[in-house]
């Protein structure tokens, strides 16, 4: 599909969910927790966003120094806050791969390490996302969770054990991407795979914790449940049908809560907050910081280089 037309319905699709949910929902009980937002859980949950972007630069930087490169603090924060700041706008945040491009070494060799970041993030989601399926869906949902999470994480710790069938995944769309992921993958100790593996199950505890504080600064919402559903929404919201999950993970967050006996209206705003947050505003920072040094080009190499290697 072009890609002014596919932006094009992004932009529709996203105007039409958050005309339903607000619709749905009421502007006025939606409007209605504006007056709680400087409530000390919604600043507690704030303050945390810090802790979890530099564990994600954190466990990134171990990914580039593992895969070879020498990246600082200072670089390290740079790629990942730039790369936050294109994904942004780009589908299941595909630009946040453009990290690679502000940072010096084998573009290859760093796009399988920030492939293999990603790969670890969806791990760690699709196992919370399991807990959350048995009690919502049911076992059968839990069960494809499940397998396909334990698939996952065989991957990323054993890759020897998929060396009779590589040829065959080699086969699948996106080849190149795949043979620098295996690359990758095969290369990175496994000590360090478990590093980065810890740190995103507690960037995610964290997520946890900051959904639950955002809930319950509006009204009273269990452990459970944001236990249950946080990782499910952060998962559906990487669908590429609206700009940045907009409208798709407020309306999840809302059907999925109330099944806990939470507003559809506290639903709502705390996913929003949440967004705000831990992405819009360090993607924002990051895009706008860097902007007059090196975003510019990043993003042309991005457009130019990286993009269509995920529209073949």
């Amino acid at each position: 599909m072009n890609s002014k037309l596919w932006g094009i319905l992004k932009v529709f699709t996203t105007l039409i969910l958050i005309f339903f949910i607000v619709y749905k929902i009421g502007f006025k009980h939606i409007s209605d927790n504006v007056d709680k937002v400087l409530h000390i859980e919604v600043l507690m949950a704030a303050f945390m966003s810090p802790i979890v972007v530099l564990l994600g630069v954190y466990k990134w930087k171990l990914l580039v120094n593992g895969s070879g490169f020498k990246a600082t603090w200072k670089s390290s924060i740079a790629s990942y806050l730039g790369g936050m700041g294109i994904g942004l706008f780009t589908p299941m945040r595909v630009g946040e791969l453009s990290r690679i491009f502000f940072l010096s070494g084998n573009r290859e060799v760093l796009l399988g390490a920030a492939l293999l970041d990603k790969a670890i993030d969806l791990q760690i989601l699709v196992l919370l996302s399991t807990i959350g399926c048995l009690l919502v869906f049911g076992m059968k949902m839990a069960v494809v969770f499940g397998a396909f999470s334990v698939l996952l994480l065989s991957f990323i710790m054993f890759p020897a054990l998929y060396a009779p069938v590589k040829k065959k995944i080699l086969l699948l769309p996106y080849k190149e991407k795949l043979q620098r992921l295996f690359v990758s993958v095969e290369d990175l100790p496994c000590r360090l795979k478990n590093s980065c593996l810890f740190i995103r199950l507690l960037v995610c505890g964290i997520n946890i914790l900051q959904f639950s504080l955002l809930l319950n600064a509006f009204g009273p919402a269990s452990f459970l449940a944001v236990f249950s559903v946080m990782p499910i929404i952060v998962l559906i919201s990487n669908f590429p049908i609206t700009i940045g999950g907009l409208g798709l993970r407020e309306g999840v967050a809302a059907l999925m809560l109330s099944s806990f006996g939470v507003s559809p209206a506290i639903a709502v705003t705390a996913s929003f907050l949440i967004f705000c947050i831990n992405n819009l505003l360090p993607g924002v920072i990051g895009f706008m910081f860097f902007s007059n040094h090196s975003v510019n080009s990043v993003k042309d190499k991005f457009l130019s280089k990286l993009l269509p290697l995920f529209r073949r």
